[in-house]
């Protein structure tokens, strides 16, 4: 159970800080996401 959890948690973060590194890119080179937002 305890590494189901961890491994959860893990992905949990990953993905967190796949989205940050996603927002940061895009204010940086000011891509426009607009078509993946429709």
């Amino acid at each position: 159970m305890k590494i189901e959890y961890g491994i959860l948690l893990m992905a949990l973060i990953s993905i967190i800080l796949l989205v940050m590194v996603i927002l940061i890119g895009v204010e940086l080179l000011g891509i426009d996401i607009t078509f993946i937002v429709d």
